[in-house]
């Protein structure tokens, strides 16, 4: 199976690429181009075909999803009646346009979390505590209170635990984490021009990941009920329930933290200093 050329503006995996080469009898080669770098070798069926009676060389599914997969950063998936290709999306203004239902959809149908459309992404992680309240801290929060839906927080009862900030087209955005000095509660707020959009919770939260417009968190126990939560870095929508949990890395899994964030061109832990806030 040979791509003649790629697509104007794809990227294309060349990392590891076996030498080229004529493929052994059984086996068929894919590669881009003609006598460029190999890619994937793999079985081959030559059978009849039923109609015409011609010899015919069959593509087994799974080494060509392998191939659009790992090599030309495509979607692509066989449920056993219907094989469906996506390709790539790779400018970050593609990514930034996707609804919340659009990227949890290609995650369902594909088994795989879209990258982050966000850029100049850098972690800001406390050295020491710092209350909200103290204007060192650089909270987005006032000195006095946290609002939250009506609902008010002394922001002397909070220390700032973690904070991002960023851009996603040109636009910053900032989040930040806050826990409570004595007490279980957590803070967890973004910042999108001046207005800010927050969620209160009563368990430790982690951040899962980053996918497209959005940070996706949860708490330590989703199986047990616990929401995951994506909010839209620039709206400052929130996402709840099953539709935040579509957009997360653990979809399709029993959840629980792994240990480092996905999504982004760095890798982070989940949480910065060890297993917990």
């Amino acid at each position: 199976m040979n791509i003649t050329s790629t697509p104007n503006g794809w990227k294309v995996n060349v990392s590891s690429a076996p030498v080229t080469g004529t493929p052994p009898n059984g086996q068929m080669q894919f590669s881009i181009g003609g006598n460029q770098d190999e890619f994937l070798r793999a079985p081959k069926l030559v059978a009849k075909d039923p109609a015409s009676g011609v010899d015919t060389t069959y593509v087994p599914v799974y080494y060509a999803n392998l191939f659009l997969e790992n090599r030309l950063l495509m979607g692509a998936n066989w449920n056993g009646n219907t094989w469906s290709l996506i390709p790539q999306i790779l400018s970050t203004s593609e990514l930034a346009s996707m609804s919340s239902t659009q990227l949890g959809q290609y995650n369902i149908e594909f088994k795989k979390v879209l990258p982050f459309a966000g850029e100049n992404v850098v972690r800001h992680v406390p050295s020491s505590q710092i209350l909200v309240s103290n204007p060192k801290s650089a909270s987005m929060f006032g000195e006095n209170f946290i609002s939250i839906n009506g609902t008010h927080y002394p922001s002397n009862e909070f220390d700032v635990v973690d904070s991002w900030t960023g851009t996603i087209q040109g636009n910053a955005f900032m989040i930040e984490v806050d826990k409570q000095v004595n007490g279980s509660k957590y803070i967890v707020g973004v910042m999108h021009g001046k207005q800010i959009s927050a969620v209160a919770l009563n368990q430790t939260p982690y951040i899962t990941n980053f996918i497209g417009n959005y940070v996706v968190l949860a708490t330590p126990s989703p199986t047990q009920g616990n929401l995951f939560y994506a909010i839209n870095l620039q709206t400052g929508a929130i996402v709840t329930s099953q539709s935040a949990y579509e957009l997360s890395n653990d979809y399709g899994t029993m959840g629980g933290a792994r240990g480092m964030i996905s999504g982004l061109s760095r890798s982070y832990p989940m949480y910065p200093n060890g297993n917990s806030y």
